[in-house]
């Protein structure tokens, strides 16, 4: 059984206690205001709950029964508050991107959300579904500078039933960052869909991705609207050995240690294999890069400034890689000064015998 944790960052333990404060408003607002359904975009993080800001989205008058917002038409209005991370150093061509990402939500062609119902469809026997395109011509802004949110609009069935999980299609020319996903307008009250994961554009890959809410369950209490969905997500993180990865993949494939040398470059270069049938750990993400020209058994190395791959989700996020950054140059300075130090004084005290 595969559970997808979210992962705590820098950029969002400084929030954190923005978001704790306002967590506690959410219910007051959904129950005492009758008219209009003031509600907030909260990102929850294992037993955390954090809230992002104010989002003031259903000003226009709608029934209420039982505690739910319900239009008087067709179905129930439904809202889904997507909250999205962007870069804190932008290059101008970034903000160019910026501009051409918000023109494309703003057209209803940048983002596309489907919800999946817990429940069955009687006709096409899986879980009933809902899509819309994320619209809006400006993000709205949040607490953080660097979040931004966007909403789409949903109408669904009376008995849509709970939504288990959501597909977004990423139809920008990049990836995305999705912090989380928050679905307003349901008996339970706002649904929250824990993300923070990167989201790869389509032209890098056409599938798109399934996200689930951050509930255990076993495999004969998975809702049946979502079975088959867990069980897709999971062949698609596992992996089939075959292939080389690409740096927006998010494959947990394992293999033997075979590219520790370089037998190209050098004879002296060349190392043993780490791992096999006899003693199959230690394991190293797999990368499926060709083999060497004087070694079959052997994977060709990758040098700097390449990247190693690594599952998208693993890399360090760019606080983190600047703090890294930092830290290495203080650990040269921490011992390039006192080098230089001992140097200097060596060369005075020699000076010093030459006079005598």
């Amino acid at each position: 059984m595969f559970i997808a944790q979210s992962r705590s960052t820098p950029l969002s333990s400084e929030i954190q206690h923005v978001f704790t404060i306002r967590r506690r408003k959410i219910s007051q607002i959904c129950r005492y205001n009758k008219s209009c359904c003031k509600v907030k975009a909260v990102i929850q993080s294992g037993n955390d709950n954090k809230t992002v800001k104010d989002a003031n989205f259903m000003e226009k008058s709608m029934e209420e029964s039982n505690g739910l917002l319900v239009s008087s038409g067709k179905g129930r209005d439904v809202k889904a508050v997507i909250t999205l991370r962007k870069k804190i150093k932008e290059k101008i061509s970034d903000k160019i991107e910026d501009q051409w990402e918000s023109l494309m939500n703003g057209i209803g062609r940048g983002i596309l959300i489907q919800l999946i119902s817990q429940d069955i469809d009687p006709v096409t026997k899986s879980g009933k579904f809902a899509e819309s395109y994320v619209r809006g011509w400006l993000s709205k802004p949040s607490d953080h500078p660097h979040i931004v949110e966007y909403a789409a609009n949903f109408t669904v069935p009376h008995d849509f039933g709970r939504p288990g999980a959501i597909i977004i299609t990423n139809l920008l020319d990049k990836e995305i960052h999705l912090v989380q996903i928050v679905v307003h307008g349901f008996n339970e009250g706002p649904l929250f869909f824990s993300v923070n994961t990167w989201i790869h554009s389509q032209k890098d890959n056409p599938e798109s991705r399934i996200i689930f809410q951050n509930q255990a369950y076993l495999p004969s209490q998975t809702p049946p609207g979502i079975k088959d969905l867990r069980r897709e997500d999971l062949l698609s993180i596992r992996g089939n050995g075959k292939g080389e990865r690409k740096l927006h993949e998010r494959i947990y494939d394992y293999d033997v240690y075979n590219d520790l040398g370089n037998p190209d470059k050098s004879e002296d270069l060349a190392r043993p294999l780490v791992g096999g049938k006899e003693k199959p750990y230690p394991r190293r993400c797999r990368t499926g890069r060709g083999p060497t020209k004087k070694d079959p058994l052997a994977e060709r190395r990758i040098e700097k400034p390449h990247p190693v791959y690594v599952p998208r989700d693993e890399t360090f996020e760019e606080i983190k890689q600047n703090t890294f950054s930092a830290g290495r140059l203080k650990a040269l300075l921490h011992n390039l000064v006192p080098l230089i130090a001992a140097t200097l004084s060596s060369s005075d005290i020699h000076s010093l015998y030459k006079l005598h």
